[in-house]
């Protein structure tokens, strides 16, 4: 039996709401650590050779992540030319404005911004049939592979705009989270995607079938969520949690009640009790870089 199911992030308002009540159960630094390691990463590399660097931020939603990133590069080069695609028109005025004000305080001003209201697929097209394919020193896709529409495709895509010496980084879920995904995938078809992305594993399975030759190095963090809200039926709490965990709206509802008894079960079984007394559930993403 499979099922269509109401996919969260399609509902942005919804997503939102319950993605601000898992925060409040993560057990980490959720999107901090991203920062955080993204830098890192960026720091081990030496840009001395580069008077430019052109980056491409892909899925950046309303830039929260970006920032810092681009604090961090601005320092250590003259001139950054910095490429956003984000599908979400309201998102994208939320990452001007966040721009403006850094602008307004005195930074940013050795980068220039060129931003797109596409999805990614769309802005490969695009930039393919105005004869005018743009090459990139740095690509990063930071949680967002799950709503590529064909995510090997895209990488495939991504990879021939990367210039040698570059590289492209990407974040996922991995551990329990993406396996609890993959469990839940092999019930429902998604009609929006050709090819879904459960998470880091997966996608490290599809880069080996697209790149073979390729170097990847893959950088683990380590993270939980206290979901024992999740097992109250009647938990608005839990069912938010549950609902961003599955990435499905009203996940309970929605999802058909043996198949979700299923999903609850496999849950369930990857559950464990910690030293604090909270109910955890793995919540593991790791960083994949991609080097040309």
């Amino acid at each position: 039996m499979t099922f269509v199911p109401k996919v969260l992030p399609r509902h942005k308002d919804e997503y939102v709401k319950r993605m601000l009540v898992f925060n409040e159960h993560y057990i980490g630094e959720w999107n901090h650590e991203d920062k955080r390691s993204l830098i890192t990463i960026l720091n081990n590399f030496t840009f001395m050779d580069h008077s430019t660097l052109r980056i491409l931020s892909v899925g950046p939603a309303n830039g929260f992540i970006d920032i810092p990133i681009i604090d961090a590069l601005s320092s250590r080069v003259q001139y950054v030319h910095y490429i956003v695609v984000e599908p979400n028109e309201q998102e994208i005025e939320r990452f001007k404005n966040s721009v403006t004000s850094k602008q307004e305080d005195g930074h940013f001003y050795n980068v220039t911004f060129d931003v797109h209201a596409l999805t990614i697929s769309e802005f490969i097209r695009e930039s393919r049939e105005n004869m005018n394919q743009q090459t990139f020193d740095i690509i990063h896709c930071l949680h967002c592979a799950y709503y590529f529409a064909d995510v090997g495709q895209v990488y495939v895509d991504l990879y021939e705009f990367v210039n040698e010496g570059g590289f492209i980084i990407t974040s996922l879920n991995s551990g329990s989270w993406e396996d609890i995904q993959k469990e839940l995938g092999t019930y429902y078809s998604n009609p929006y995607l050709v090819q879904f992305c459960y998470g880091s594993k997966h996608l490290q399975e599809i880069l080996r079938r697209r790149f073979p030759d390729v170097k990847v190095k893959v950088i683990p963090r380590y993270n939980y969520a206290d979901v024992a809200e999740c097992f109250k039926e009647d938990s608005k709490v839990g069912n938010f949690i549950l609902d961003f965990l599955l990435q499905i709206l009203d996940a309970r509802k929605n999802i058909p009640k043996d198949i979700f008894s299923k999903v609850m079960s496999f849950f369930e079984n990857r559950c464990y009790k910690g030293v604090d007394g909270k109910f955890r559930f793995e919540c593991n993403d790791e960083d994949i870089i991609i080097f040309k």
